[in-house]
């Protein structure tokens, strides 16, 4: 937990003390679990000093990533068909969260991400939580008309929503085998 962490480097003597959330978008967790959680830490040990840094959010280096994943996407690896991306939709899955900002945040960097890619569109959706859902994440994609559609899961680990998307996925392909 955050305060066995905390404890450890306070026995080990440390009083100045770098918490580092290992978050993609500032929803709950960052803004008030952990936070409270480090209220907590001061109280118990009113001698240290903590600085809480940022979660990851949307920065150049993360849309470099992105876009050089969908370059490797777009070789003949994962696409032998030869798919352009005029006839390629990207369907954008973040986790979702109650957090109005951090939805936002999936928005805005699904939409960096897509322009000026020459894809056809980008349809964001989340996999929990709230709307819209992946399934209807896919039916809007299809209104395109596309050959291809890529889901981007935005996820730092996989898990069971990972495995979600992936059988849904799996699913959409045996429902609609004209679409790569």
């Amino acid at each position: 937990t955050i305060q066995d962490g905390v404890n450890q480097c306070v026995a080990q003597g440390y009083t100045d003390i770098s918490v580092l959330p290992i978050l993609l978008f500032a929803a709950r967790h960052n803004k008030f679990d952990v936070t409270n959680e480090l209220d907590r830490a001061r109280l118990r040990h009113p001698q240290v000093t903590f600085h809480y840094g940022r979660h990851f959010g949307i920065t150049p280096e993360i849309i470099r990533l992105w876009q050089d994943r969908l370059e490797e996407l777009d070789g003949p690896t994962f696409n032998p068909q030869g798919i352009t991306r005029e006839d390629t939709v990207l369907l954008f899955v973040g986790r979702g969260a109650s957090d109005p900002d951090a939805n936002g945040d999936v928005y805005k960097l699904a939409r960096i991400l897509w322009e000026g890619s020459r894809y056809s569109t980008v349809e964001i959706c989340f996999i929990g939580i709230t709307h819209p859902r992946l399934e209807e994440g896919f039916r809007r994609a299809r209104l395109y008309q596309p050959k291809r559609i890529i889901v981007l899961p935005y996820f730092l680990f996989t898990g069971v929503l990972v495995k979600k998307i992936v059988d849904i996925t799996q699913h959409e392909q045996a429902q609609h085998p004209d679409i790569t």
